[in-house]
């Protein structure tokens, strides 16, 4: 099992009516891990097919970035960086915990309930299938990992190869950068500094290695359970029988 934890100001009913966290530009599994394999593979980079136009030029715009012309660089070796050019991992990382904007492709998250300063909202408990780091070589229906991964950044996955996610390090402390959802199931508690920001029928539970208050999550068969209509007292009058009815004619 791994455990995580992610601060935001969204309330748990609008959670339960989004099923989980999702990025602001989802990406499947494929996409993903096609991102990945770009900034990992030896050669010349290579942009993704992820099919969403704003990923895609978010990334353009990092390379675009990376590859200006220094004030110092005579031009042959500015072509020739520019041909040698392969970014890694830790390009992606750089990525990561600068963008925040609403074309972003990952969820951020925490080992510490702390949450990176986001503490302060609603903080989500999170536990998922346990995740390994990838090793170099790493294929998967034919999208290959290289061996390009980065000091700082490593990728993870869990045994089924449905989760994507990279295990960031830097200044500012690690992070969990999740490029798959993290599904409803797996979001176990949640707590808050208000307790009025909790929905009341939420039970209180104690005893949890990281101070609470932490209250739980509704399970997956309450999240679809259906409330049944409350009696009404109105009733439609009974139809007239047409039956009887003498026949008019002309």
């Amino acid at each position: 099992m791994t455990r995580v934890f992610r601060g935001v100001t969204t309330t748990p009913e609008k959670l339960i009516k989004r099923h989980g966290f999702k990025a602001w530009q989802s990406l499947d599994r494929n996409a993903a891990l096609n991102v990945i394999a770009s900034y990992c593979l030896k050669g010349t980079y290579n942009p993704p097919n992820v099919n969403n136009a704003l990923v895609s030029n978010m990334l353009k715009r990092q390379i675009d970035l990376a590859l200006i012309r220094r004030p110092t660089e005579g031009e042959q070796d500015y072509q020739r960086r520019r041909e040698a050019f392969c970014p890694n991992l830790n390009d992606l990382r750089v990525l990561v915990k600068k963008e925040k904007r609403n074309d972003t492709f990952w969820i951020s998250t925490d080992p510490t309930p702390a949450c990176g300063g986001y503490a302060g909202n609603y903080v989500y408990w999170i536990e998922l299938p346990e995740l390994r780091v990838v090793s170099p070589g790493f294929k998967h229906k034919g999208i290959s990992i290289g061996n390009r991964q980065g000091r700082f950044a490593k990728l993870l996955t869990d045994g089924s190869g449905q989760v994507v996610a990279l295990d960031l390090y830097g200044n500012a402390g690690a992070e969990y950068a999740f490029l798959t959802g993290i599904k409803l199931d797996w979001i176990k508690y949640v707590k808050h500094k208000q307790r009025s920001a909790i929905p009341e029928s939420y039970e209180l539970v104690t005893g949890l290695e990281f101070e609470g208050p932490w209250y739980k999550m509704p399970t997956g068969w309450q999240h679809n359970k259906v409330q049944p209509k409350p009696p009404t007292a109105r009733t439609k009058p009974p139809r007239p029988d047409k039956r009887n009815r003498p026949r008019i004619t002309k």
